[in-house]
């Protein structure tokens, strides 16, 4: 058998670290943002009327289910947005972290997705770098 310093160990490592970079980069800009952002979007509306179709039966016999399908499926597509699409974009414009947590409040979201959609790489960053 062989160890796992062998050739393959290393490119199994390195699509992992490739897998990671794309699903959850450190920073993406504003064509990545945008299209993330619509396919989260999208995921949630299916998700929603999914959920609303498949669960409408259960949820007349019993109304306390209804809060279900909130808890499984929003919180952690919540997650995922905010590691993967709105981190990395409030990181690309320069921006405090703050922000990102600004991005998650419902009256605020619109005004911030709409802002990152806008503003440039490095906008308010003290020393631009090329990303």
């Amino acid at each position: 058998m062989a160890s796992g310093n062998g050739p393959s160990s290393h490119s199994e490592e390195e699509l992992a670290k490739r897998l990671g970079n794309a699903l959850f980069p450190h920073r993406i800009g504003r064509t990545a943002f945008g299209i993330r952002l619509v396919v989260m979007i999208s995921a949630c509306m299916a998700m929603a009327l999914a959920v609303l179709i498949g669960w409408d039966a259960l949820i007349k016999a019993v109304p306390a289910i209804a809060a279900i399908p909130g808890l499984l499926f929003v919180i952690p597509l919540m997650a995922i947005y905010y590691a993967s699409v709105l981190l990395p974009r409030v990181r690309d414009t320069g921006l405090p972290g703050g922000v990102a947590l600004l991005a998650l409040v419902p009256p605020i979201n619109v005004v911030c997705l709409v802002a990152l959609l806008f503003i440039p790489t490095n906008a308010f960053s003290a020393s631009p770098t090329k990303g």
